[in-house]
């Protein structure tokens, strides 16, 4: 029993939320791969949000890996590292070409255009 835990988890919360700053380490609205086996329609559908002090920013690490088979336009993963300790995954999706789009509104077309 703790007579102080207001001030116990008062201090707790002050020393931590001054440690940690919440970063954003993936953005998914700016995220690029630079790549020259891969095309630009590499992406992720979310954004990674870790805390971290402002020492630890230095220590991260991201890895990417690529599946032989894709799943739902998933192409791979992304592993963020903390000091070589996984803290998160992210999937790594591929956008459908352009081309294979069109060439489909082209087929369509050309069936009510006979």
């Amino acid at each position: 029993d703790d007579s102080d835990i207001y001030d116990n988890h008062k201090n707790l919360y002050e020393k931590y939320f001054s440690k940690y700053v919440m970063y954003q380490v993936l953005d998914r609205n700016n995220f690029q791969i630079t790549s020259s086996f891969l095309d630009k329609n590499v992406y992720i559908k979310k954004s990674f949000y870790y805390p971290l002090a402002k020492n630890e920013i230095d220590q991260l690490n991201t890895l990417v890996s690529f599946h032989s088979l894709q799943k739902n336009n998933v192409i791979g993963d992304i592993t963020i590292q903390l000091e070589k300790k996984n803290i998160g995954k992210i999937n790594l999706y591929q956008k459908k070409k352009e081309e294979q789009k069109s060439s489909l509104i082209q087929k369509i077309k050309s069936l009510f255009l006979r």
